[in-house]
């Protein structure tokens, strides 16, 4: 059989879609797996890193409204690959959800299967589930195959989703090494934002005095993050032995390469953590407006902490959109994360 896959564009996106990979592998060996998201020219290569490092999705494509000659030819090229079925998964159901993803498999796919839509009468899977609150990606993966007459099972994903042992070529030239005598600590200080505003972005003064707090109890620190953290952070901020600072001096591959040689990732709900799930490692998620539920990573070694304010979770809901001060995360201190942590490196 032939599937062609609907993902978001993020990277935690693109995590998100591989225990669907992994469990259509499981029942159909032989089945070939396409993805598509909508994306760019310059943003595809990062998604195309990512799955590069997995065996379950064999290729992936684009449709871009700013692109429209690809876009056509992506189109084109994907009825010729006549797809037995075609899947989405979608988070939302509200009047902002893209109908474009159901158009595509419509037009791609014999059968389609997907998340109903209420706002939007013209979608209509052959096979579709209602959005559940609070439910996990991964049992909305489950409940989109069962409804297809696939098997599900829990266990098929405790394995890794992403090979480490790719990434091995590629530690060397950053001049870091797998240290056994050393318990390694990646802190992600990013978050993406949600319409230009931070919502999930624990302060960078807490990250500074979590380094600290780790170094001083002689763990190895790396400080991943992106251009925007580096802009913020100063390598004064961060002198201190034993703290490896790769705030913006890396891009996605490299970053994973450092996340495999780690015995912990620690950072707020955002996509690296999703992938240090992905490539087995244990993590530790912060979490604010979003719900530990429906975004805790995947592969069974993931611990979360959340401040419980009464008005979180609140991700995407008009009460997230009015917030001035992000409380939720303001009020998970450096202390409450250090302790954590030193209890899941002592296990």
């Amino acid at each position: 059989m032939r599937y062609l896959v609907y993902c978001g564009s993020g990277i935690g996106d693109n995590i998100l879609i591989l225990p669907m990979a992994r469990m259509i592998r499981k029942n159909d060996p032989k089945a070939v797996i396409h993805a598509f998201c909508r994306s760019d020219k310059n943003l595809i290569g990062i998604s195309e890193e990512i799955l590069s490092l997995q065996q379950d999705i064999e290729k992936l494509n684009y449709y871009s409204a700013y692109e429209v000659v690809h876009s056509i030819r992506f189109l084109a090229g994907a009825v010729r690959q006549r797809y037995d079925f075609g899947i989405v998964m979608q988070y939302t159901d509200n009047r902002d959800t893209s109908t474009w993803p159901y158009r595509i498999v419509k037009i791609a796919a014999r059968k389609t299967c997907g998340t109903a839509h209420t706002f939007h009468k013209s979608v209509s899977y052959d096979f579709r589930v209602a959005l559940k609150p609070g439910e996990s990606v991964l049992e909305m993966s489950s409940r989109l195959l069962n409804a297809m007459g696939m098997e599900t099972r829990r266990d098929w994903n405790q394995e890794p989703l992403l090979s480490s042992e790719r990434l091995e070529s590629r530690l060397a030239s950053m001049g870091v090494c797998r240290d056994s005598s050393l318990k390694t600590v990646a802190l992600v200080l990013g978050a993406g934002a949600i319409r230009g505003r931070d919502y999930k972005v624990w302060p960078l003064q807490n990250w500074l005095a979590l380094s600290k707090a780790l170094a001083d109890a002689h763990y190895r620190v790396i400080l991943l993050g992106g251009n925007k953290e580096a802009g913020q952070i100063g390598e004064s901020d961060i002198t201190r032995k034993g703290v490896l600072n790769f705030v913006g001096k890396c891009g996605v591959s490299q970053s994973l390469a450092l996340l495999s040689v780690c015995d912990l990732a620690i950072g707020a709900d955002t996509g690296l953590m999703h992938c240090a799930g992905a490539l087995g490692l244990p993590s530790l998620s912060l979490f604010g407006p979003t719900n530990p539920a429906e975004y805790l990573p995947f592969g069974g070694k993931a611990q979360y902490i959340a401040s419980n304010e009464p008005c979180a979770p609140c991700f995407k809901t008009e009460a997230m959109f009015r917030c001035k001060d992000f409380v939720c995360m303001r009020r998970i201190t450096p202390q409450m994360v250090y302790d954590r942590a030193a209890d899941m490196l002592k296990q």
